[in-house]
């Protein structure tokens, strides 16, 4: 058999790829022609119980971010400030919601938001309220304010406005969390 191989296979090379082209070719052809996505069920192996997928269950305690209604325009710059800060500082699990459903229920408003012109300065100036309650229980309600200057362009405004809200929402969650009102 050597001196036959070594006669019509030019080199070991040549002849191993050979091989792989036709291991190739008999699993492309011994392919399934109906792709199906659904997996076949699988076959009990004899005396042994079918695995059963058991599903995870987050047992960390609940924070629920609400929609932050009386923010009005800035509402969705509030939510989102408070619901990444509090991921960022707890360890509980946070979820938004527009209505309490266990767990605890952080929401707030924006209560003030002013623009005033001083000289070549535009201050923008607003103040927030943030409140944590359990189920129908209030735990904490926290209040605060800031003042960004800019300049007198409206797009600056609007972007001082957004990050007065955002400054005020991350230092409000960084106090909530400071007094630990979830324990």
């Amino acid at each position: 058999m050597g001196p036959f191989l070594a006669d019509h296979v030019p080199s070991r090379l040549d002849w191993l790829c050979g091989v792989a082209l036709v291991a190739s070719a008999i699993s492309f052809a011994r392919l399934p022609t109906d792709l199906d996505p659904v997996a076949p069920p699988q076959r009990a192996i004899r005396g042994c119980k079918p695995r059963v997928e058991v599903p995870v269950v987050d047992t960390r305690k609940l924070v629920a971010v609400g929609p932050m209604l009386e923010a009005g325009s800035y509402r969705d710059v509030m939510r989102e400030t408070v619901r990444a800060e509090l991921v960022k500082s707890s360890p509980w699990r946070i979820e938004l919601t527009d209505t309490p459903n266990g767990g605890f229920y952080v929401d707030g408003t924006v209560d003030e938001m002013t623009v005033s012109h001083v000289g070549n300065v535009t201050r923008v100036r607003c103040e927030l309220k943030l409140w944590v309650r359990s189920s129908t229980t209030p735990i904490s309600l926290l209040s605060g304010s800031a003042s960004v200057d800019t300049t007198k362009g409206q797009r600056d405004i609007a972007l001082s406005r957004q990050a007065c809200v955002a400054t005020v929402a991350e230092e409000l969650v960084e106090r909530l969390m400071v007094g630990d009102p979830w324990d």
